[in-house]
Formats: structure tokens, C-alpha cells, sequence
């Protein structure tokens, strides 16, 4: 037995020294800036230290890898990202206090004063070039000349802002908005002037308010409107995209949402307003999840068109596909196509219309990133397999202990004790 026993104990180093570097990723983030480049940001949980960091991949619009920087932040929860002119990337990011905590609950995102936040400027190589601790939870970046504003809540739950110097991070001003209480699920944009919108879901509410805080107006919107995305484009039109229930009452409200988007001007008149329907059957949900506005006022949303019945067929196959939709200024449906690409991941837009979907199959380590234009046609996919050593270990160990099995059935002599030892 003796021999057995130094066989285990030179498998359990060896596992030691070769899970050093094993680890599994969790995808949190991802950005696509103004050239078509996607960015991904990944927590890195490395199995044996019980610790993490954050992992960035940068790709082209054409779907190459440009990049990837591994920075120590452990257990990163991104809020947003922005890339300016020369692509230098600026992070809001909340880390929590308490690591272990994490750890035992990984589906938990500690909130609140569990939460550390700071702000972070990547150069275009995605190398850290400063970080700053901020008392907000971030929910926007803005950049003005110099000066980087983020904007969040801070823990009174009041709307409030940091500024910082762009080129070294030094604190410039702090602003908070006594006046204005809301809920970190409240919906918030800003207008090229520097105008905040917010929308108030459980009173569907729409309101606007200078940078130094003064109130401007309140419209209330559709009260039946659950909404998924708030933009402003160039011309200051609000965008309010999602679904419409029949009742006010979304507990005990069983009819099927119909997607819908509203626009209204910068004084908050409503411009017109648009529902999305496909087949009309009563098993189909439709939301419109993301919007964005070329230059020329022309509109692109994609949304989720679900099934609400699964029986035994459907349960083999997605009972949830992506929908794309273009509408003119006007609100005219120049396009609205409902594709076979089920919707999973995270799907993102850019100001042509082309869509960016993110899958991480975490049990394989896997990050999938695929482009489409805006038809539906796919233009690339890229794999990154992050995890080969973690997937082939147990075959590394088997193949050991299978070539220890052999060798003590033929008989040979024992490495360990220079014996000749004849199988039993």
C-alpha cells in the first residue's frame, strides 16, 4: 500500500500546484462604443485562492480579438461604461465590502452600503491609468470638455453627482438634489445640455430637471407602460421603449403585454406613440428592450417576442425569439422582422442599427460574441474558450492513474523504492 499512498499524495500536489491557475468566469458587462468595437468585462473566480479579478476583451467590428487585461478588482459589478474620442474607456464599478459573502451566495449582488464604488479611466490598450472612490452608486457617465460626471444615487437615495478631472481623476465638484428621491430601478438619461430625464416606474411618471437641479416638469406617461429602456437623442427627443399592460394591476393582470414606444419633445409633449404586434395571438408577449437614434432621427429597437405556452414540442426549442424594428422620424415601421435567433444573453445596439449579442456559457468557461446587421443576417461570431485546463483536468488525472494501474499489473520496478515488484 505503500507505494499507492505516495502515488495520492504526488496526484493531490500535483492537483495543488495545477489548480493554482484554475478558474471559471461569470460574464457581467458588456459596451459597444461608437466604431462598432465590443467590450466585454468578466469576473475572473479563481477556484483555489477563493478570490477574483476583473477581466476586459476588447473586439473589432470585424469580431478580432484586440484584447485582453486582467486588472485586481474582486467580484466586479459594472454600472456603465463610456469610451471618448482617443478610446480611453471610463468604468463605474461597485465592488462589495465583504468577499465572503459573495462567495457563499453567488447569485447576490450586495447593495447599498455593502457596496464600495469608484470610478475607473482605461487607456485605449485597456491599461489602468487612475481609479477614484466615489459615495455614489453610478448609474451614468458623462463627459463635458475636462471633466467626467458621474451620476447616481448616493445613501440617502437622493439623484447626485461627482465630477472629475478626465486626464489625472481629481475631484472637481459634488452636486446632490435634495429634492429629487428616487429608486436605483428609476430610469435616468441625460440630454446634450446636460438635462436629466428620469422616469418613475410605479407612477409612470416622466420628469426633467436642469444640472444644477431646478425642476422643469413632470408629464405623466401611459399608465400602463412598463418601460425597459430611456434614451435622448441629438435633437433632445425622449424615448421610452417596453410594454403596455391592460391593467394597472400587474399582479393580478393575465393578458398578454404588447410592446410599445412613445416619444415626446424635450418639453414632454408626446410626439406619437407605437405599439408592435406580430401575429396577434394570445400567447405572445412582445418588449421592446433597447433603442437607439441615428443621426437622422431614425429609430432601431430589438425586443423579446415570448411564448407563454410551452407544451411538449415547444420545450424542446426556445419559446423566445429576438425581434428588430426600424421606424422613421415620424413613427412610420420602415422594417419589423421577427428572427429564429432565440434570446438569450445580452443584446446591445449601435447607432446603425446592428446588434451585439454576448452568451457566457459559465459550466464551459465559454464567452460567445456575435454580430448581426439590422436585418437579422449575422456578420461574425467569435468564441473565446478561457477554461481548456479546468475542462481537461479530469482527464489529466485519469490518464495518471490509469498509467499507476498498468504498471503495477505487468510488474516493473518501483520508482520509489528501486524494488522489482511482480503484479498480485
Amino acid at each position: 500500500m505503500k507505494k499507492w499512498d505516495t502515488a495520492i499524495w504526488i496526484l493531490f500536489i500535483a492537483y495543488i500546484l495545477f489548480s493554482q491557475g484554475l478558474c471559471v468566469r461569470r460574464y457581467k458587462y458588456s459596451f459597444t462604443d461608437y466604431s462598432g468595437s465590443s467590450y466585454v468585462i468578466l469576473d475572473k473566480l479563481y477556484l483555489m485562492m477563493t478570490t477574483s479579478k476583473l477581466e476586459m476583451v476588447k473586439f473589432d467590428s470585424s469580431g478580432n480579438r484586440q484584447w485582453l487585461k486582467t486588472h485586481d478588482f474582486e467580484h466586479p459589478n459594472p454600472s456603465y461604461m463610456l469610451v471618448d474620442q482617443n478610446d480611453n474607456l471610463y468604468l463605474a464599478l461597485a465592488v462589495p465590502q465583504d468577499s465572503n459573502a459573495v462567495l457563499q451566495d453567488k447569485n447576490t449582488v450586495p447593495q447599498g452600503n455593502n457596496m464600495d464604488s469608484c470610478v475607473i479611466k482605461f487607456d485605449s490598450k485597456g491599461n489602468l491609468l487612475w481609479k477614484r472612490n466615489t459615495h455614489l452608486y453610478v448609474r451614468y457617465l458623462r463627459i463635458a470638455d475636462d471633466r467626467l460626471s458621474a451620476i447616481g444615487f448616493n445613501d440617502k437615495k437622493q439623484l447626485a453627482t461627482e465630477d472629475f478631472n478626465r486626464s489625472r481623476g481629481l475631484p472637481m465638484h459634488t452636486q446632490s438634489y435634495r429634492d429629487w428621491i428616487g429608486s436605483s430601478d428609476d430610469l435616468f438619461c441625460v440630454d446634450s445640455s446636460g438635462n436629466f430625464f428620469t422616469f418613475v416606474e410605479n407612477r409612470s411618471i416622466l420628469n426633467k430637471m436642469t444640472s444644477d437641479g431646478n425642476h422643469l416638469w413632470d408629464q405623466e406617461i401611459n399608465p400602463y407602460i412598463h418601460c425597459s429602456d430611456l434614451i435622448v437623442d441629438e435633437l433632445d427627443h425622449v424615448y421610452l421603449g417596453g410594454y403596455l399592460r391592460t391593467s394597472k394591476d400587474p399582479i393580478n393582470d393575465f393578458s398578454s403585454p404588447t410592446a410599445y414606444i412613445v416619444r415626446t419633445t424635450s418639453a414632454g409633449q408626446n410626439t406619437w406613440s407605437k405599439t408592435i404586434e406580430f401575429d396577434g395571438k394570445i400567447d405572445r408577449v412582445n418588449n421592446v428592450t433597447k433603442i437607439v437614434v441615428n443621426k437622422d432621427g431614425c429609430l432601431y429597437a430589438i425586443g423579446e417576442h415570448k411564448s407563454l405556452i410551452q407544451d411538449s414540442e415547444s420545450e424542446r426549442t426556445p419559446n423566445s425569439w429576438l425581434f428588430l424594428l426600424m421606424l422613421m422620424p415620424d413613427g412610420q415601421t420602415e422594417r419589423q422582422i421577427l428572427t429564429d435567433l432565440s434570446y438569450e444573453g445580452d443584446f446591445y445596439l449601435d447607432c446603425s442599427g446592428n446588434i451585439v449579442q454576448v452568451k457566457a456559457l459559465s459550466w464551459r468557461d465559454t464567452l460567445i460574441v456575435s454580430k448581426y446587421d439590422n436585418t437579422g443576417e449575422r456578420q461574425w461570431m467569435a468564441i473565446t474558450l478561457s477554461g481548456d485546463r479546468l475542462r481537461f483536468f479530469p482527464l489529466f488525472l485519469v490518464g495518471i492513474v490509469d498509467w499507476f494501474a498498468k504498471q503495477r499489473k505487468k510488474g516493473r520496478v518501483n520508482p520509489f523504492t528501486g524494488v522489482w515488484e511482480n503484479p498480485t
